[in-house]
This record gives structure tokens, C-alpha cells and sequence, in this order.
């Protein structure tokens, strides 16, 4: 019987035939149980909520000069601090951020942003509040930009936009080892 749930697996990843649940995500079965977390998407994606590389929950560009110590989060009123509120209910280990800027407010003119930088105090750091929301907290001198020559620019309190993309991560089958 082992033999045969195997070989089912092994068919549909190779048909990619959708199937969900426990053998999928460890997660749904250990966190969630059966039902409680919703219906987990299908391999490489599909619908609302799921799947590989869909956008969960996008802030929309949103102005602000204080770029400083600061949390860049969904509310729209400028220079407010706040936390991103996702609502995706998964750990921030089943998540992709990404942080983007623009000196226009247009996807056009965005740069992705590295939550690392040699910059003494510059970047930013990525917090789990909960299941439904994340912090994203500047350091004290804002945020560095490395050009195309190399120099460093900070973007401190410049009139720019940010905006936040949080991804649920799709989930992947797993090898279950010979008995």
C-alpha cells in the first residue's frame, strides 16, 4: 500500500496533477490541522491566496519623508508608522518580502531594496508580529542605495515612496523515505 501512495505521488508531480494538504506542507498538518488555515493552494499556483510567485498582499506605493528609525507599514497616511497587515495567517518562515522604492511612486522607477548593507545603521529589518502581520523596522539612518558605480546614497528624508509585497511561499511535495 506504501508502495502504491508513492507511486501516486511520483505520478501526480509528474503529471502535475494539483493535490493538497498534510504530505504537501508539514506545516498544514502540524500548525493547522485538517481545515483550520483554509485550503492550501495547488503546485504551482492557482486562485486567490496561493500558489508559486502570486502576490498575497501589496501596499500599493505610499509616500514618505522620514525614513529614519521608522516602521514602513499599510497605513497610507505619510510618515505614519505601522505594521504590515498581510492577513496571509502563516509564519513569517512560509513568507517572501519584498521591499521595494521609487522617487516617483512608479513601478518604472522602483528599486528593490536589501534588508542587509555594509552602510553603518542603514537598511532594514523585517519583523513577525503574528500570523497576519510584519514589521518592518528602518534602521537609524535610513536607507542606503548602492548605485551603479558603487557609491552609496541615503535615502533619509527625501520625499519617496515605498511599497511592500508579501508572498506566500507555494508548497512542494515531500520525499517520503523507503519503509
Amino acid at each position: 500500500m506504501r508502495k502504491l501512495a508513492k507511486a501516486f505521488i511520483v505520478l501526480c508531480a509528474l503529471l502535475i496533477i494539483p493535490i493538497s494538504g498534510p504530505l504537501l506542507n508539514p506545516t498544514i498538518a502540524s500548525e493547522c490541522g485538517w481545515g483550520n488555515c483554509g485550503t492550501p493552494p495547488p503546485i504551482g499556483g492557482g486562485g486567490p491566496g496561493g500558489g508559486l510567485g502570486e502576490v498575497n498582499f501589496d501596499t500599493g506605493w505610499i509616500s514618505r519623508s522620514d525614513w529614519t528609525n521608522t516602521h514602513l507599514g499599510s497605513d497610507t497616511t505619510k510618515n505614519t508608522d505601522s505594521n504590515i497587515h498581510h492577513y496571509i495567517n502563516q509564519s513569517i518562515t512560509n513568507l517572501l518580502v519584498k521591499v521595494l522604492i521609487s522617487p516617483d511612486g512608479t513601478d518604472g522607477d522602483s528599486i528593490e531594496i536589501s534588508n542587509t548593507s555594509k552602510h553603518p545603521g542603514g537598511g532594514y529589518t523585517i519583523y513577525q508580529v503574528d500570523y497576519a502581520n510584519l514589521k518592518v523596522q528602518t534602521n537609524s539612518n535610513g536607507i542606503p542605495i548602492t548605485a551603479d558605480d558603487g557609491s552609496v546614497t541615503v535615502i533619509d528624508t527625501e520625499d519617496w515612496y515605498y511599497r511592500v509585497k508579501v508572498y506566500r511561499l507555494g508548497y512542494e511535495l515531500i520525499f517520503i523515505p523507503p519503509s
